[in-house]
């Protein structure tokens, strides 16, 4: 398939058959849909589905070979910064083998297909010990309270209020900060633009991916303490 998206435009249907293109269905969509466009996010990764209208005799398969996206025109590598932020400290962070949750991020369930990708995490230490830092996916967060919107941005919402995970999910970064250095900025975009790895996906449930960023001390008999950041790119805004 290919498709303009200039918020009108064609999208054209169809095989590779012996290396020749041939259509087999056009969508219209110029003057079809008065204010609004036709495809709200025109940057989503590639997903196959498939689902049976009525009762079947046996279970239904799909085979799928490869895919390949291309954009004619490319797209600028820019973007703001937005940021979901602990501004209050968190305390009793001890030296256990699991990390402690200070703030975490989720697609609000009105935009699961924005394009959010985990950009930056901060975390300052507010107590004499050093700490480990790490970016959590799909951690299990134990008292979570989510906020409605992270403040500037209307597709993610956030949590400070979890305070403990009892599962850590995945680890996808880490980092060390030292009791004499004024706070640890860890980048998880690649040199040349966005790290399109992370971006928060959504299951066919509807249930967003979640990133945390969660500490634990790694040194100090005393619990530590301290408050931190999560920032990230919304390309869909």
């Amino acid at each position: 398939m290919d498709f303009e998206w200039l918020g009108v435009g064609s999208v054209r249907c169809g095989f590779i058959i012996n290396g020749q293109y041939i259509v087999c269905h056009t969508y219209q969509t110029a003057n079809v849909y008065g204010t609004s466009v036709y495809m709200t996010t025109a940057i989503l990764p590639v997903r196959y589905e498939i689902t049976n209208t009525a009762a079947t005799a046996s279970s239904s398969t799909m085979k799928q070979i490869c895919s390949s996206v291309v954009s004619e025109a490319g797209f600028e590598q820019t973007s703001i910064d937005h940021v979901a932020r602990r501004d209050t400290e968190f305390t009793n962070i001890d030296t256990t083998a699991t990390f402690f949750p200070i703030v975490s991020i989720r697609l609000i369930s009105t935009a699961l297909n924005a394009v959010v990708i985990p950009n930056r995490v901060q975390f300052l230490p507010l107590t004499n010990q050093n700490y480990e830092v790490v970016l959590l996916k799909n951690p299990t967060l134990t008292g979570a309270t989510w906020a409605a919107t992270v403040p500037s941005d209307a597709n993610v919402e956030y949590d400070v209020a979890a305070t403990a995970i009892s599962s850590i999910g995945t680890i996808v970064q880490t980092d060390y900060v030292t009791s004499s250095g004024s706070g640890g900025v860890a980048n998880t975009s690649v040199p040349t633009g966005y790290n399109l790895d992370l971006q928060l996906g959504a299951s066919l449930a509807g249930v967003s991916d979640i990133y945390t960023l969660a500490v634990r001390t790694v040194s100090g008999a005393t619990k530590g303490s301290g408050v931190g950041s999560l920032s990230f790119y919304d390309l869909t805004q």
